[in-house]
């Protein structure tokens, strides 16, 4: 005769479970696996049976940008592009003239990718260590120029001189001789700054002034 075995335990991932954990993901979509077995009481394992099998949900990181526009910033750039769309439609070479920069700050490291330091170790092997970059003191500001037919100049600011209207009238004088250079006939033909651009040539007119 066969022993008395009890029997299997009742499953935690019940519709009351799956509900809990959705309502706390809804509250807070950065909630970690561990906060929501807390939360529920049950294990990390039926929390994740529950994310993945019952809720369809994966943990991703945020995507970057380079900057949160509200409502309004966004209506002005759309409206914004309609405007050089219809510039578009009237000059076949619009888009061609347009000229744009950026500039950045270069600081002197070179951090090492996480994958660069990545080693074939065997389980027994002691765990390796790698201290954190931190930036240097030294940096230079890069400006760079373009258009649709790529990189038209690249400049460093040397070190020891300051942001100014001066600094910029030298670099848009630098710019005119690239354009000679790299665009032969695209200075006749006319070249549209894009804003930042014109926000330079104000600077630069008020402090002559």
């Amino acid at each position: 005769m066969d022993e008395h075995r009890e029997s299997r335990p009742p499953s935690v991932v019940t519709e009351k479970n799956v509900s809990t954990v959705e309502k706390l993901i809804m509250q807070d979509r950065r909630i970690t696996v561990k906060q929501l077995a807390f939360e529920t009481k049950i294990s990390i394992g039926s929390v994740e049976t529950i994310l993945h099998d019952h809720l369809n949900l994966n943990k991703v990181s945020a995507r970057w940008v380079p900057r949160l526009l509200t409502t309004d910033q966004k209506q002005e750039r759309v409206k914004c592009c309609k405007h050089l769309l219809r510039q578009e439609a009237n000059d076949a070479f619009f888009f061609r003239r347009i000229v744009t920069m950026d500039e950045t700050w270069i600081y002197q490291f070179d951090p090492e990718p996480k994958s660069v330091s990545m080693q074939w170790r065997r389980p027994s092997s002691l765990p390796t260590k790698k201290a954190k970059v931190t930036q240097s003191s030294g940096e230079v500001m890069l400006s760079c120029f373009w258009d649709c037919d790529g990189t038209i100049m690249t400049d460093y600011m040397e070190k020891g001189k300051t942001v100014t209207g001066i600094y910029y009238s030298g670099l848009l004088k630098k710019l005119r001789s690239e354009f000679v250079r790299r665009r032969r006939g695209k200075l006749r033909s006319g070249v549209l700054l894009l804003a930042f651009c014109m926000i330079l040539l104000l600077l630069i007119k008020h402090e002559k002034q």
